[in-house]
């Protein structure tokens, strides 16, 4: 099967002005899908592919030779440090962004224990 698209473009610019070009395009567009279908179908037969990804979604969970893992999920989990990284930098952005809507909407502290601890002060100095 052949490319799907029409085009070689290999700049952002270029990209862009073919984007375009066949966003306006209808039948162009009808022609380039019908042969991306074709194409992943072609590479990526399911029969072929289906019993690898079986496989490896039942081996996450196998038991686990390691300490304190239960499955395989677990032990690959506890040794993923840049994703562990990154799902905790992702909550604690979480909880800073809702401390600033919850600040920008009171007009003043947050409902952290800090913040509350620092509004009993000032209530005790008063």
């Amino acid at each position: 099967a052949a490319w799907g698209g029409r085009w070689t473009s290999t700049t952002a610019a270029d990209i862009a002005r073919d984007a375009v070009e066949l966003h306006e395009d209808r039948r162009g567009w009808e022609r380039a899908r019908a042969t991306g279908f074709d194409l992943v179908e072609a590479l990526f037969p399911a029969e072929r592919n289906l019993g690898a990804v079986r496989d490896a979604i039942e081996g996450l969970f196998g038991a686990s030779e390691r300490e304190g893992c239960d499955t395989v999920l677990d032990e690959s989990r506890r040794e993923d440090f840049t994703g562990a990284a990154l799902w905790h930098h992702s909550v604690r952005s979480t909880e800073y962004f809702s401390r600033w809507i919850e600040m920008k909407e009171t007009g003043g502290e947050s409902g952290t224990p800090a913040a509350v601890e620092s509004e009993e002060e000032e209530e005790e100095e008063e």
